[in-house]
């Protein structure tokens, strides 16, 4: 197998994912002229190297998902990539999200693992994140306190991380300007009928490796329903409760029983390529 030399590569490179500790990234980053996306396994081991790069600076999307960052790492990401628009992150609930503030152009965050005490510092607001995604690591309880961190928040996309995860109160009542809403790994209980409650402004509701044969959502003016292959079951209920439903978007090995119930103006489109399974990768 040919090896290839990166350091060659570097003042090209527009993308770079490394998965293992680099021993020639302390010398190919000062080479990275055009990199403008940057996912790395063990980043937060070089994070100290960035204040002697100023190309670092230009970058605009940093994926540290497996890596876990502290929160004194953390700050330095934010002071040496101030035009970042897209971050994934991994973080403990002792790690404060106060210093993304200084992140003017912040457009996306994920958050690996999520529970109600990031919210604890009610002086943290997030207001340039439009796109917010994140797993539950423990029981989540949706209130005012999340909204104050994110009142513009318009797309969120969450999955359960443990089985045992309890999830309470309304969503409406954390993103009250939501629009599309991605829910993962959807477990059967009615509980989240009651999360579903209030949400007006939604437009789109997408489900991945979801079923929801055995979940009836509540009424909602929803114009566009997405399955990812999820499984989903029309009863005469639930086609009542979706009177304004345009589109039921079907990606890969998603079904749907009983769709001759759908409203007549409903069209059922099935796509085979294109799904887009992760909001990091949503263009904006």
């Amino acid at each position: 197998m040919k090896r290839i030399n990166i350091i060659h590569l570097a003042p090209n490179l527009r993308r770079l994912y490394v998965k293992h500790i680099c021993r020639d990234l302390p010398m190919v980053i000062p080479k990275l002229t055009k990199l403008e996306h940057l996912q790395a396994d063990f980043l937060v081991g070089y994070i100290d190297l960035f204040q002697k790069c100023t190309e670092v600076t230009k970058l605009t999307s940093v994926d540290l998902c497996l890596g876990h960052i502290d929160e004194k790492n953390l700050k330095q990401l934010c002071k040496f990539c101030p035009l970042l628009t897209k971050l994934r992150i991994n973080v403990d609930s002792s790690t404060s999200l106060r210093c993304l503030a200084s992140l003017i152009h912040l457009k996306v965050l994920s958050v690996y693992a999520l529970d109600t005490t990031l919210f604890a510092n009610n002086d943290v607001c997030l207001p340039n994140v439009e796109i917010f995604q994140f797993n539950i690591r423990r029981n989540l309880h949706f209130d005012r306190s999340v909204q104050r961190m994110f009142p513009n928040v318009h797309y969120i996309k969450f999955g359960y991380g443990w089985k045992s995860t309890i999830i309470t109160g309304k969503i409406s009542a954390s993103f009250p300007h939501l629009r599309t809403l991605e829910i993962t790994h959807i477990r059967g209980t009615t509980d989240l009928v009651d999360r579903l409650v209030g949400l007006s402004k939604l437009r789109e509701l997408i489900a991945h490796e979801a079923v929801l044969s055995d979940i009836h959502l509540p009424p909602m003016n929803l114009p566009q329903l997405t399955l990812k292959h999820s499984e989903f079951e029309v009863t005469d209920e639930m086609a009542q409760n979706f009177p304004n439903l345009r589109f039921l978007n079907l990606y890969g090995k998603s079904r749907c029983i009983n769709a001759e119930k759908l409203p007549p103006t409903c069209t059922v489109r099935r796509f085979h390529r294109g799904c887009v399974d992760d909001v990091f990768d949503i263009k904006l």
